[in-house]
């Protein structure tokens, strides 16, 4: 097995539970095109994102919403 990855429980009381995968959207946006626009002083409120939904907007101009959600924070 690679040493970056670690082995998920397969205990019965872990089956059918999600696996929290900490900084999940800190590491995913990161390693996208935004990566390089991240700041050192986004990291701790990004540390801290839960979510990013998006929502199409109607009508004939094509647009969209992102919304970003997080867990309570000093921010």
């Amino acid at each position: 097995m690679n040493s970056d990855y670690k082995e998920l429980p397969s205990s019965k009381a872990q089956r059918g539970r999600p696996v929290i995968v900490k900084k999940f959207w800190l590491q995913a946006l990161f390693n996208s095109d935004v990566g390089s626009y991240i700041l050192e002083s986004d990291v701790s409120a990004l540390e801290r994102l839960t979510n990013i939904s998006l929502s199409y907007h109607e009508g004939n101009t094509p647009s969209f919403t992102l919304g970003f959600s997080f867990i309570e924070n000093k921010y």
